[in-house]
């Protein structure tokens, strides 16, 4: 775990507060002092149990633990200090992996206008190339308007009235193929019917300098729009300056199911754990032959574990039918008592 603020590249839950359980409500956790690492380490594992099993969590992928609060948080790629500009001061906050319930398990409950999601638990299908939107969103991180931050300029795109109402890509695709079939409008504004035209779908990509920034600003692709012109890349890739993580999810329009464009957000495998003694020592480099050995290990170990595991089956059903054999035995006694 890290001390720092908390950058987010995908698509956010918001910063929901866990059901910790604690006496001062919701999302409160015992305060520590800066230094005290063993009280840090109790704090933050307090949090950590506690957003491991909320429901409210499923689909998180970090919790962050500050002074007195515990929130998790789905859809963080990266962090970064908080160290930004020439004031310079440390982050306030512990980030670690998480692993969480499913999204699919989370109710999807908003608790207020920054606490909980309202179906912010999706991102895109990333593909390599620019498809229909049932096949998935290309990401585009170059190129364009806004600093070579990957976003098509205002004559390319049009943005809708509801343009923030749609978090998840599936939502917002269908919408715009629904104003290309002529649907209605539905906020009512005089550029939505424009989309009759369009091409394709867009999305400004989440990310940004902030604390909580899901994906929005759901529009519509239109013919001028020059695919050639921009970039998967990002500038800071080619060693220029960074983009303020303004990317952009585009798709064409086509005549299948968008919702196969879009998945529900990944969790870790496991969650991490802060330790008052730093982090764990790293593994070592193992070479080409250690590594084939290691894997050629962790394949005999999970042949051995089902053998285990089949022995205690036939253990169990030895057990069984040894109950049995001397129930038999005693009833026939029992019936031998005068012989």
């Amino acid at each position: 775990m890290v001390a720092a603020h908390l950058a987010i590249h995908s698509l956010s839950l918001g910063a929901k507060k866990v059901n910790t359980g604690h006496k001062d409500g919701l999302g409160r956790l015992d305060s520590f002092t800066s230094g005290d690492g063993p009280a840090t380490e109790a704090v933050a594992e307090s949090c950590r149990l506690a957003a491991e099993k909320d429901p409210h969590c499923g689909g998180a992928n970090v919790y962050v633990v500050q002074k007195m609060f515990c929130t998790c948080m789905g859809g963080a790629i990266g962090v970064k200090p908080k160290d930004i500009g020439y004031y310079r001061w440390a982050g306030g906050y512990l980030t670690c992996a998480l692993k969480s319930m499913k999204a699919s398990e989370n109710p999807q409950e908003q608790g207020g206008s920054n606490d909980g999601v309202k179906g912010e638990l999706y991102t895109i299908k990333e593909t390599t190339s620019f498809q229909g939107c049932s096949k998935g969103w290309y990401s585009l991180n170059g190129g364009g308007t806004s600093y070579d931050s990957g976003r098509p300029s205002g004559a390319d795109f049009i943005r809708m009235g509801n343009a923030n109402s749609y978090r998840r890509p599936a939502d917002c695709a269908a919408q715009i193929y629904n104003l290309k079939a002529g649907g209605p409008s539905p906020s009512g504004n005089t550029n939505d019917p424009k989309c009759k035209d369009a091409i394709g779908v867009y999305m400004h990509a989440a990310g940004c300098d902030g604390l909580v920034c899901p994906q929005k600003d759901c529009g519509c692709l239109l013919p001028t729009f020059k695919f050639a012109d921009f970039r998967n890349t990002g500038p800071a890739e080619y060693g220029g300056a960074i983009a303020s993580s303004m990317g952009s999810w585009i798709c064409l329009i086509d005549d299948g199911d968008v919702t196969q464009g879009d998945v529900t957000l990944p969790v870790p495998k496991k969650s991490g754990k802060y330790s008052a003694d730093g982090p764990s020592a790293e593994k070592p480099d193992l070479s080409p032959e250690e590594k084939a050995k290691c894997k050629a290990n962790r394949t005999l170990l999970k042949a051995a574990r089902t053998d285990m595991k089949d022995l205690k089956a036939q253990l169990k059903a030895m057990k069984s039918a040894m109950k049995d054999a001397k129930a038999k035995f005693k009833a026939i006694k029992a019936d031998m008592e005068n012989c």
